[in-house]
């Protein structure tokens, strides 16, 4: 499908149209959300300890004898006791080994399981080049606080600058003497060339607060509703440079035009239709937005829509290869210009943007998140400190009932210490001065507020499914716990978490591997070296390519990929469960002779050995294996038929059988 170019001229009326629609449908779809971020503002205050700005004055003021009622807010941070467990949680199930996050099996022989090992190998170090571990994070800490999380996965590249040395010969040396460059013939120049050091799937985190969602259709299928998005804060001179790549299928022009548009101050932020903030203001406006105001910037946002459209309809794309129907991202910068219309022509044939939510109903669109659930009881904890806070400050600063009439009354209203109350002249030496000043009683009412803190925070960790066992908290266990015992508590704790992990895992892990594997089958355009070590299909890889022992890297082309794989998706704490309860088993079955010789007799136990030891972290264990002295070989031609009678009297033995250590029949 060929997009028209004109479409892209801001002056054009199809333009404007076009603009318009997309950003009534991106205002349509950022008001649904409203809830959800006001929800997400709140929650933020609850993340951290910390006296609001707005509060800082009344904070001062306790001390001050002039103002003995000013309130003090403070905040506890329970919740996020219980964030930090959840992500614990999530990185030990799925980010255990960086090269294991995801997991594809080949359909046929042993070829078609080799390519896909090879695959599945290349993606998990993808992962690691463009930092999936950090990603998922982010994308389960926006999942746990504020409801749901989004991310893209994109194909990217990482770019460097490369050092060579060059010899110059006579063409190179009478090129360089034209600029002035005395050169000689063989001399050595450096020069440096950019060159792609490795490309691959990154993961996009995309905040809660900068995206915008169809209402009406389920957070799990986004791609079948009517729209979805999210708005994209760049800065235009970066924006300029993008546009120059060919894959980023940017409008060059357009973005030009944008670009001195909003270095002159003529187009503003989004702010007069959205509220984009990157992350929590905690209370109060950020110090950089009231100091540098968007129309001073060289920033703006681009609201990026998903939407299915009728290409004729819409005029945007002509030619005789135009579908009735297409997935299509529009790109408007500050929501004036239209800077690009890529269509969503991925071989994975999904929506390029993935959305997870624990608490997804399968329903709603913008699911209540875990901490909003329990945001009232930390309020009602915060609020049980701040009133102990109170009244302590109200005992310290006592109450006294005095006679005006005995005492210097500027002496008494000074608060400082050490200092001097003087008497009236009348009272000299007249003693008995305690009738003359009294000090009220004041009770400490708030004691046991602290205990109702803690107890308050243990029903909210039970509500969340982070109990004290999960937190490494045994004080309710028995003083002699067995394992047995310790292993049934813990996964029973675990229950919770696993529940919600199996959800984000079918929402999100099981659609970023496709996109994944499909994206590296699509775009991979260079040669790539790989370890196949420690691989879950290494003696299948090292079987196929005929690989030596001590070899252990291959070159991996685009060609050698295969997209006829499945998805396999597991977590480590299932396997460790399976492990748990099948270790007692394989032990007593082991030490009964009649089953134990039989099984060592079916398994090639150097092999295993090897394999436990490279699990354990010593993946270079081939370097210590024993090198059988090479003999010289000494070939000889001899007639076929002579070679069959040595062969029959057990004179000469088939090579195969010499290199492979067999031995003759």
């Amino acid at each position: 499908m060929k997009i028209k170019q004109s479409i892209f001229n801001p002056e054009n009326d199809r333009h404007k149209e076009i603009v318009s629609k997309v950003m009534e449908y991106a205002r349509r779809g950022y008001v649904a959300g409203k809830e959800l971020r006001d929800r997400a503002d709140q929650i933020d205050t609850t993340l951290k300890a910390f006296v609001p700005l707005r509060s800082l004055e009344n904070y001062w003021r306790l001390r001050n004898h002039e103002n003995p009622d000013a309130p003090l807010e403070i905040v506890i941070p329970i919740s996020k006791s219980a964030r930090d467990t959840f992500l614990t949680f999530m990185a030990s199930a799925f980010l255990a080994d960086p090269m294991r996050i995801y997991a594809i099996r080949g359909h046929g022989d042993r070829a078609a399981i080799a390519r896909a090992g090879i695959l599945e190998r290349l993606i998990n170090l993808q992962a690691v080049w463009f930092r999936h571990d950090l990603s998922y994070m982010t994308f389960w800490n926006d999942m746990f606080c504020y409801g749901l999380g989004a991310v893209i996965p994109q194909w990217s590249k990482i770019r460097r600058r490369q050092t060579k040395n060059i010899v110059v010969d006579d063409t190179l040396a009478a090129m360089l003497a034209e600029t002035g460059q005395n050169v000689g013939i063989g001399d050595i120049i450096k020069t440096t060339e950019e060159k792609f050091v490795c490309e691959g799937n990154r993961l996009v985190n995309c905040s809660v607060r900068n995206i915008f969602l169809d209402p009406d259709a389920p957070l799990h299928e986004q791609d079948q509703g009517e729209f979805c998005g999210y708005i994209e804060r760049v800065n235009v001179l970066s924006l300029v440079e993008r546009a120059k790549d060919p894959e980023e299928r940017l409008d060059l022009k357009a973005c030009r035009y944008l670009s001195e548009k909003v270095r002159s101050g003529a187009y503003g932020s989004l702010g007069m239709f959205f509220d984009t903030r990157l992350g929590g203001t905690y209370g109060y406006e950020t110090a950089h937005e009231i100091a540098f105001p968007m129309d001073k910037r060289e920033t703006c946002y681009l609201v990026h829509l998903f939407k299915r459209v009728d290409p004729r309809e819409w005029g945007i794309a002509e030619g005789p290869d135009t579908p009735d129907s297409c997935m299509v991202e529009f790109i408007v910068g500050a929501g004036e210009v239209l800077v690009g219309i890529v269509p969503i022509d991925y071989d994975h044939g999904m929506l390029p943007m993935v959305f997870a939510s624990p608490s997804n109903d399968g329903y709603e669109a913008y699911p209540l998140a875990e901490l909003a659930s329990v945001f009232g009881m930390q309020q009602y904890a915060d609020w049980k400190v701040r009133a102990q806070v109170a009244n302590q400050s109200k005992v310290l600063n006592d109450m006294l009932l005095i006679d005006p009439t005995a005492f210097e009354e500027e002496d008494l209203l000074n608060p400082a210490p050490g200092k001097l109350i003087r008497l009236k002249r009348a009272l000299y030496n007249n003693g008995g001065i305690d009738q003359f000043v009294k000090q009220l009683q004041v009770q400490d009412v708030t004691a046991g507020n602290l205990q109702d803190v803690l107890q308050m925070a243990t029903f909210m960790n039970d509500l969340l499914g982070v109990s004290d066992i999960i937190r490494g908290d045994l004080s309710r266990m028995p003083e002699r716990p067995t394992a047995a015992l310790g292993m049934a508590a813990r996964q029973s704790a675990l229950s919770r978490l696993q529940y919600m992990a199996q959800k984000i895992q079918s929402q999100s892990l099981v659609p970023i591997t496709y996109m994944c594997a499909y994206n590296t089958l699509q775009f991979m355009s260079q040669d790539a070296i790989i370890s196949i070590v420690g691989s879950r299909y290494e003696q299948d890889i090292r079987t196929v390519l005929g690989m030596m022992p001590d070899e252990r890297d291959i070159m991996v082309s685009p060609a050698d990929l295969d997209g006829d794989f499945d998805i396999e998706p597991q977590t480590k704490l299932r396997y460790e469960a399976d492990v748990q309860a099948m270790q007692p088993l394989v032990e007593r079955l082991l030490q009964i002779p009649e089953i134990a010789i039989p099984v060592f007799a079916q398994l090639d136990a150097t092999a295993l050995i090897m394999n436990y030891i490279k699990r354990s972290g010593f993946e270079n264990v081939e370097d210590f294996l024993k090198r059988m002295p090479q003999m010289p070989v000494q070939p000889m031609v001899m007639p076929d038929q002579v070679v069959q009678q040595q062969a029959q009297a057990g004179n000469m033995v088939p090579i195969d059988a010499v290199m492979g250590g067999g031995q003759p029949a």
